[in-house]
Formats: C-alpha cells, structure tokens, sequence
C-alpha cells in the first residue's frame, strides 16, 4: 500500500519531479520519472491539496500547456482528448486554479475565451504572502521559482 507522504518525499524531495512535472506527465500521459505505481488519481489529488507554493508551479504549467490555446479551449480540450484524465482530479486542479489565480476584477475584464497564456503569465497568485521568491512572470522565471520540494527556494535537481 502506498503511503502519500513517502512517495512525495521520494519522488520529490529527492530531486526526481516538482510539481510542473507532475503536470506536465499527467497532461501528456505521461510516466513519472522515475515511474511510480504510488502515482495515482488519489496521489495527485492529495498533491494539490497538501502543499503550499502550488500556485507558481500551476501558472507555469498553464502557460506551458496554453500554446495557441485560450483557457477555454484548454477546457475543452481536456474533457474531449484527455480520457486518463479523470474528473476529480480535474475538478481538485482548476479548484486550486481557481484558489491561486480567481480574482473578480479578472473576471470583468476576460472571458475564458480570452484569457490565453500572455494573461496568465501577468497574473500575481495568491500564495505571494507566504511563498518565498518572486511572484512576478515566473515563465521565464525571473529567479528562482517556488520548487515543491524545494529546500531553501533552490532546485533540489
């Protein structure tokens, strides 16, 4: 039986993903690295519910997965092409999408049809009270980014 907590430590505070690549895995299908039976729905569930400093690791994945997208079209597309990608899990990522980033005046100003990637890449998450580093544009990072973890702000890779 897997427990969370040590597969976190394992696979994260060791240097072998962050919570970008998690992402990124999950988005393409994608094994971890290295591969883990312990990565499961529930995993990556408790992933984005029991860490803080996800919300820049969460803006540079959407930037990354955005391309020519707006975030509808991400949306679309991840209930029309992404069947692995099983409905509590994406409910639990655009929660905490929702929790970093949610702001009303963004709300007024874009539909999801318009905020694309340049949008997202402006936007300051919510975290920037308790999470060490710059919260500007963090794709490119304009440091050192906030690394899930991470020991002292620095890359444990």
């Amino acid at each position: 039986m897997c427990d969370n907590e040590q597969t976190w430590n394992y696979l994260v505070n060791y240097g072998y993903e962050t919570v970008y690549d998690y992402l990124f895995n999950w988005f393409r299908n994608l094994d971890t690295n290295p591969p883990s039976e312990c990565v499961t729905d529930d995993y990556l569930i408790w992933m984005l519910e029991n860490n803080d400093c996800l919300c820049a690791e969460i803006q540079r994945w959407m930037v990354d997965s955005l391309y020519e997208l707006t975030y509808e079209e991400l949306r679309e597309d991840i209930e029309a092409n992404r069947p692995w990608m099983h409905d509590n899990v994406k409910f639990a990522l655009f929660g905490i999408w929702d929790q970093c980033f949610w702001r009303e005046d963004l709300e007024l100003k874009y539909t999801d049809a318009e905020i694309n990637a340049d949008v997202i890449l402006s936007l300051v998450p919510i975290e920037s009270d308790i999470c060490p580093g710059p919260h500007t544009q963090v794709w490119p990072p304009a440091g050192h980014s906030c690394l899930i973890g991470s020991r002292d702000g620095v890359d444990p890779a």
